[in-house]
């Protein structure tokens, strides 16, 4: 009996422009999921912004798997490339390649940006969520020792006398 022929695939530079779509198209994908993820903060809607986080995050996870599938692929063709017996050849460049790694770069910069923002934002509601719970349950700035104008006299108690029970 003998073992299957292996089904051999070509791989080209049309492949290695996809890839590239593939990632802008994920990085909008991305760009669209933070701006959602502002518009909760902004409209304190718990619901959107738990949902935009996880958009974000599966998001994320996509295009990890596409970079590293778009780095496999960059290595396949140029194994290939230098099996071939050619003499000096030109580097990797398939038509549209350099008009989608341009477009790439120009929203890797965009979503960078709006990541950037996104972070300030969250970070903004954190602190000021954290003032709002300090502030409801009187956890305010600890102070130092008594106000200046703390002190009382035993006539200023009015019906009563106060005893420290533990002097």
């Amino acid at each position: 009996m003998t073992a299957p022929a292996m089904e051999t695939t070509s791989v080209g530079g049309e492949d290695l422009v996809a890839a590239l779509h593939l990632e802008a198209r994920l990085l909008t994908e991305l760009r669209k999921s933070l701006a959602q993820q502002r518009a909760g903060v902004a409209d304190s809607d718990a619901d959107l912004l738990d949902a935009s986080t996880r958009a974000v995050s599966r998001t994320v996870l996509t295009l990890e798997e596409a970079r590293r599938r778009r780095a496999r692929l960059s290595q396949l063709i140029a194994a290939g490339e230098a099996d071939a017996d050619e003499a000096p050849h030109d580097p990797i460049d398939p038509p549209g390649f350099a008009t989608a790694r341009v477009e790439l770069r120009q929203i890797a910069a965009d979503t960078i940006r709006e990541l950037s923002l996104n972070q300030l934002i969250l970070k903004r509601a954190i602190r000021a969520g954290d003032a709002c719970l300090q502030e409801m349950f009187g956890a305010g700035e600890p102070s130092a020792g008594y106000a200046a104008n703390s002190r009382q006299t035993v006539s200023a108690v009015a019906g009563g006398v106060v005893v420290n029970r533990r002097a």
